[in-house]
C-alpha cells in the first residue's frame, strides 16, 4: 500500500433526517489517543517535532487558503503510521465549524463562539464573556 497523502480521503456520505454520514478513511489513531499513552508504544520513536511540524503546516497550508479550522483540538488530529517504514503523516480533520474568509478579507469580525469547550481561543472566551456580563447587565435593567 503506498503511504497516505496528507489529506483525509473521503469515500461517501449518507443523507439523513437528522444528520449527515460521511465515510472517511481510518487512521490509526488521534493526538488525544497517544496524548493519553494509548498509543505511545506504536509510536516510541515518534518525533513530538515531528507531529507538531505537520499540524503547523496544515493550519499554515489551510490559513493560506484562507479557511479558518475553529475547532483544533488533539481528537481533531488524526495520525497514520506506514508500517513498512514508521513514518508518520499528520492529518487535520472535522471541518465541520470551519469557515473560509472572503478574498479580500484577512480576518473575521468575532458574532458568536465556537469549537469545543476547553478549546476555545481567548479571544473566543472573552467574547462569551463580555457578552454574558452584557446579557446580566440588560436583564437587570
Amino acid at each position: 500500500m503506498k503511504f497516505p497523502c496528507k489529506y483525509i480521503r473521503y469515500f461517501d456520505q449518507e443523507l439523513h433526517t437528522d444528520f449527515i454520514l460521511i465515510a472517511l478513511e481510518l487512521c490509526d489513531m488521534s493526538l488525544a489517543m497517544w496524548m493519553q499513552d494509548k498509543c505511545k508504544r506504536q509510536l516510541a520513536k515518534i518525533c513530538h517535532r515531528e507531529i507538531l511540524m505537520q499540524c503547523s503546516k496544515g493550519l499554515a497550508y489551510l490559513h493560506e487558503k484562507k479557511i479558518i479550522h475553529r475547532d483544533i483540538k488533539p481528537e481533531n488530529i488524526l495520525i497514520v503510521v506506514d508500517t513498512t517504514n514508521g513514518k508518520v503523516c499528520v492529518k487535520i480533520s472535522d471541518f465541520g465549524l470551519c469557515k473560509q474568509l472572503p478574498v479580500e478579507k484577512t480576518s473575521f469580525t468575532l458574532t458568536s463562539h465556537s469549537g469545543s469547550y476547553g478549546w476555545q481561543a481567548p479571544e473566543v472566551l472573552r467574547f462569551v464573556a463580555k457578552n454574558q456580563a452584557e446579557t446580566l447587565l440588560k436583564n437587570e435593567l
